[in-house]
């Protein structure tokens, strides 16, 4: 799956939660927000990349259970907002990449 858009990408809590034939996602623009539990028991997504996005907001449980999930890659991020329990149950990633712009900020929401 590919999204690109030059103003903000919103996915709404669950919208494509349980999707099955899912492999990889690939999204650019400018303000990316995942709502909550949004590819949640995407059992086949193995790769996803967010690129070139001001700001990148992760809800809770957005990517949960995603047993092929190997590799994540953030590329020329500014602002990264990931919330507690976003990759919970990816158990085989091998791979998790964040490739910065200047004076660029992560922020790791711990549980609650």
């Amino acid at each position: 799956m590919i999204l690109s858009s030059f103003s903000t990408i919103n996915i709404g809590n669950k919208c494509f939660n349980d999707l099955f034939l899912l492999n990889s996602i690939s999204i650019s623009g400018d303000r990316l927000i995942i709502r909550n539990q949004c590819f949640n028991n995407c059992y086949t997504l193995s790769f996803l990349a967010i690129l070139n996005f001001v700001e990148t907001s992760i809800g809770c449980f957005s990517f949960n259970n995603l047993q092929k999930l190997s590799e994540i890659e953030f590329k020329n991020a500014y602002y990264i907002e990931i919330n507690s329990n976003s990759f919970l149950k990816c158990h085989n990633i091998k791979k998790f990449a964040i490739n910065f712009k200047d004076n660029s900020k992560v922020i790791i929401k711990p549980n609650l």
